[in-house]
């Protein structure tokens, strides 16, 4: 091979490469994420349409401080995983995490759970019941023996 034709095919090689990284910067820069779910929105799955479209709205009033405590979450579950497969294996760095996330759940939750009797304010008895069943039975998912199929108000 020339040295001509050595330095044409570097030339072409080293273009190619730019284009393709140029194209996966432009492309990631135009790709838009999906916007980050309200808190708890699937719990209006189950609602009439009109119902389901305000408690979305009203839960996505709090994304600014529902943010910080799910990036608090995903931290501290970093520090599990981190804490767990560590050598040596430190128990007081595994509960210092474990301890992290659960303050961090309870913070979460107590949001979600001042936002449903807030909004429940609003909402008629069926929905307000239809909202805290479908909440209760994603909080039970998984839990042994839970039995949602209660009534949760003496009328059904």
């Amino acid at each position: 091979m020339s040295k001509q034709n050595l330095l044409l095919l570097v030339l072409i090689v080293s273009v190619s490469v730019n284009l393709l990284v140029a194209g996966v910067v432009i492309g990631r820069a135009g790709v838009k994420r999906p916007p980050e779910p309200p808190p708890a929105a699937w719990a209006a799955e189950q609602l009439d349409p009109a119902t389901r479209q305000l408690v979305r709205r009203r839960m996505g009033e709090q994304m600014q401080t529902v943010r910080p405590l799910r990036e608090e979450m995903r931290a501290a579950t970093r520090d599990i995983r981190r804490a767990v497969s560590a050598e040596p294996y430190d128990p007081v760095a595994m509960a210092d995490a474990l301890a992290r996330l659960r303050d961090v759940k309870g913070r979460y939750e107590a949001l979600i759970h001042d936002s449903f009797a807030e909004l429940s304010a609003d909402l008629p008895k069926r929905q307000r019941v239809a909202l805290l069943r479908a909440a209760l039975e994603r909080r039970m998912q998984g839990q042994p023996g839970a039995q949602t199929k209660r009534p949760l108000s003496p009328g059904g």
